[in-house]
């Protein structure tokens, strides 16, 4: 049987929970006038090293535990023992439950009684074990770290090397038993810590904007902050992130490790959001269950996925089973929160962080999508719309606001901080209004995407209210829609007041900014000679001529060559109040929209569109949507829609294709469905965009010819070389075994193309595309492979002279043994791949 010492703080947990008779009749029939009215009920339960013995005892099994003993702890005092008080509530099991049941949760937490002169007595293991093979030491910083006399005996051993996990609270790095560990166990120490923690020893890492910027955030905290740097000197650190996410990082020198654990679906406290109440315990149930796989690892770093995992799973049974339900007392349940149940299991994503390739260099901009999928962007793109998500997107992190979805990094950033901005204002008493700044390209769903994140902060109480700026001709009509907004204030609810173009020309450029800065500062405005309150809102200034914040605040060009342009804008921006209205924003959305950014290929403009024509067929086509929620389109219509350069008006363009399109009595949506081109030229380029639905039939239509260019091309390279085969005849008179391999071939530059993230496309320039020399050798070496497996299917097999009859082939090797002149064959096929597309109307494009 395992051996594990388990020391540290203690505490005696008093769980307080109001009673009170349910009924007024059952009140009458209490005999003690005391029990009719509301009353705080109370028990003692161990806390500290001693609740995470008892996780353990249930968790690990069998295994023998070492630590505390204290038979009545309802009798012991502050004096001598931490007392926490806590009272607990009922609440919902979660916040999409309807059932009606309720569990017990925290409250409120009332804090600790200690001892007057705030020094504890040592408390001492009763049954001390110096052979453990573990030890388990929980450092609350309630006296343990400093009270040598008090630690396990297995910590001064010489002989023994036990495995240590220290779960750790602020202050970080401090004491006497820290200075012990490095000095003496280091290479066996595991640290657990809470992100908060980090967070409030003066380590700048972000709070819920993205898991890539909590993630790089960490890393240069650990590798440039000396406040946290000691953390380093341990074997391996773990840090919490809520239930949701962890980061393991080694500075071993055989192996640096920084590694990201997450969930794609929330963010940091994203999954406790879901459960009303708090909980207390959860990291030592994360701890248990750490260690109910750990005991079973070889202590590798390796090894640790499952540790993680587990630990995450039994934590986040704690938040949602609470302390049992209502109409029992509140108490822990170990047996549920550490059953083992592989369908309750968090399905967390893991990746490696990327780190600085030298110490002069800075972190590149990271995204998990484009580290997970770069060469399967369309495939998921077209899995997004037909199913509504695709395998590999389970690995990468969702922005979900209300029914907007976003997986741009960007994007969820923006987002997400501006719901933390609006959670902090609409929880708060400020009864001013706040403003943010949405920009986007036409169309680009500005409205919709604000308003659904607006709605998921506050679903009860957020009103919208709409206006055109564009449409107003007099600073009056203005008045009307403060006396509107302000109506909706006395009513109870916080207006979502949605300004669109508000950058409208009034008087000029920017006229219509200073009519909103009293407003925005002062949460008044004038009608008539009275000024008016408005009371608490949102202001949503939703720019219609600029594409985005830099835009707006700096004008198209900001190039250093272009001075005289950038200082006439600044100028203008001043004149026209911009810089008084952008001190009065307190947060900004770039929102993308469906068309690429920038002049690059936007590499993530398919998935964007993937995910917003799927949202689109939901709202408008649903019943093209099976039981399954599998979509029944066209394949060549998705291959148009994802690939098309550009929607004239945004999504309300790819809106109008669905709307112009006849569905409405059909199962699929197919290439008979659509309007004529004519009415297709009013949202994008007609006649691209059909090609694009024809392409797959077209490209099918020329594999023959294909296939006879690439026969004529291997012809010339034979006489070239001065080489002769049964291949070297002219296209009518070749073998049909020969014919139907060069067919093949030419099926397979698809293939061949996604491996280095291109595609192709109906040509639109005379321009060829050239492959990088890195390019012809993997692909090269890619079609040598494909030419096995094609040959060995057909019976070939290996031999050093070549005999047709016998099949046998000398070529029928691994790429690296293949003869130079061989070699040179296969690059000269992918050199020619550009052409032969071109000759048959296509051109080639890079995916990134």
């Amino acid at each position: 049987m395992q051996k594990i010492v388990i020391a540290g703080d203690v505490a005696i947990d008093w769980l307080a929970w109001e009673k009170k008779p349910e009924t007024e009749l059952e009140a009458e029939k209490l005999q003690s006038n005391w029990t009719a009215n509301i009353g705080l009920q109370m028990h003692a339960r161990p806390g500290g090293a001693m609740l995470l013995a008892q996780m353990l005892q249930i968790s690990v099994n069998p295994v023998q535990i070492h630590s505390y003993s204290l038979s009545d702890p309802e009798k012991i005092p502050p004096d001598e023992i931490i007392h926490s008080n806590t009272l607990f509530a009922e609440y919902p099991v979660s916040i999409n439950d309807d059932s009606g049941k309720k569990v017990f949760r925290v409250k409120q937490f009332f804090g600790f009684a200690g001892p007057e002169n705030g020094k504890m007595k040592p408390l001492f293991l009763q049954d001390d074990d110096a052979d453990a093979r573990l030890i388990i030491l929980d450092d609350a910083a309630n006296g343990f770290r400093d009270e040598i006399e008090s630690w396990p005996k297995a910590l001064w051993s010489s002989e023994k090397k036990p495995n240590i996990i220290l779960k750790m609270s602020r202050p970080l790095v401090s004491g006497k038993l820290w200075s012990h560990l490095i000095t003496n166990h280091s290479d066996r120490l595991i640290v657990v810590i809470n992100a908060k923690d980090l967070r409030e020893n003066e380590s700048n890492i972000s709070y819920k904007l993205s898991w890539e910027r909590t993630a790089q955030d960490f890393l240069w905290q650990i590798q440039n902050n000396e406040k946290i740097r000691p953390l380093t000197e341990c074997n391996t650190l773990i840090v919490r992130f809520g239930n949701d996410g962890v980061i393991v990082y080694s500075e071993k020198p055989e192996q640096e490790v920084a590694r990201l654990f997450y969930d794609p679906l929330v963010l940091e406290d994203g999954f406790a959001e879901q459960y009303p109440g708090k909980m207390q315990g959860v990291f030592c149930a994360f701890i248990a269950g750490f260690v109910s796989k750990f005991l079973d690892s070889d202590n590798k770093i390796e090894s640790l996925d499952e540790c993680i995992q587990r630990g995450i799973f039994c934590s986040r049974n704690l938040v949602k089973m609470g302390l049992g339900q209502s109409g029992t007392k509140p108490d822990y349940n170990f047996g549920e929160v550490f059953m083992d149940s592989k369908e309750s299991s968090p399905e967390l994503a893991s990746i490696d962080i990327p780190k600085k390739k030298g110490a002069q260099e800075s972190f590149q901009y990271w995204t998990i999508l484009e580290n997970l999928t770069r060469t399967e962007l369309e495939n998921i793109a077209r899995d997004i719309i037909i199913f509504g998500t695709h395998p590999s997107l389970t690995r990468v992190p969702i922005g979900s606001f209300g029914m907007f979805k976003t997986i741009d990094r960007q994007e969820i950033e923006s987002y997400q901080s501006i719901k933390n901005i609006l959670q902090e204002y609409i929880s708060s008493n400020r009864s001013e209004p706040i403003s943010i700044a949405v920009f986007g390209p036409p169309g680009s769903g500005k409205s919709f995407g604000v308003t659904q994140l607006a709605k998921s902060i506050g679903k009860a109480r957020i009103e919208k209210i709409e206006c055109n700026i564009s449409q107003f001709r007099d600073p009056d009509e203005l008045i009307m829609i403060f006396h509107r907004i302000r109506d909706s204030v006395l009513n109870g609810m916080i207006p979502l007041v949605f300004f669109d173009e508000f950058d409208s020309y009034l008087d000029g450029n920017l006229g219509w900014l200073k009519y909103f800065l009293a407003p925005m500062q002062d949460g008044k405005f004038k009608s008539g000679e009275a000024m008016h309150p408005i009371g608490k809102a949102i202001f949503v200034f939703a720019g219609g001529t600029s594409s985005s914040y830099n835009e707006f605040r700096y004008g198209k060009e900001r190039k250093e060559s272009d001075k005289k342009t950038a200082k006439s804008h600044e100028q203008r921006f001043r004149d026209a109040k911009g810089t008084d209205f952008v001190s009065r924003l307190r947060g900004y959305i770039d929102i993308m929209g469906c068309n690429p950014i920038g002049e690059k290929v936007d590499a993530k403009c398919i998935i964007r569109r993937g995910l917003l024509f799927r949202s689109l067929l939901d709202q408008k086509a649903k019943h093209l949507i099976d039981s399954k929620g599998q979509a029944h389109i066209d394949s060549a219509l998705i291959n148009a829609i994802l690939k098309v350069p550009y929607y004239t008006h945004g999504v309300r363009s790819m809106q109008a294709i669905i709307d112009m399109s006849m569905v409405s009595n059909k199962r699929k949506f197919d290439q008979s469905s659509l309007p004529s081109q004519e009415q297709l030229e009013l949202h994008v380029d007609a006649e691209s965009f059909m090609r694009l639905v024809d392409q797959d039939v077209l490209f099918q239509s020329t594999i023959g010819t294909i296939a006879q260019e690439i026969h004529r091309q291997y012809l010339k390279l034979l006489n070239e070389m001065g080489e002769d085969n049964r291949a070297n005849v002219p296209w009518e008179d070749l073998d049909d075994d020969l014919k139907e391999s060069n067919k093949r071939q030419a099926e397979d530059i698809k293939a061949k193309l996604e491996e280095i993230d291109c595609w192709f496309r109906p040509k639109e320039t005379n321009n060829l595309f050239e492959f990088s020399r890195e390019e012809i050798l993997l692909l090269a070496e890619k079609e040598h492979n494909r030419w096995i497996l094609e040959k060995k299917e057909k019976g070939w097999r290996y031999g050093k002279i070549r005999d047709d009859l016998k099949k046998i082939h000398p070529d029928l090797v691994d790429w690296e043994h293949l003869p130079e002149e061989s070699k040179r064959k296969d690059m000269n096929s992918i050199e020619n791949i550009p052409k032969l597309l071109a000759n048959v109307g296509f051109e080639i494009y890079r995916l990134e």
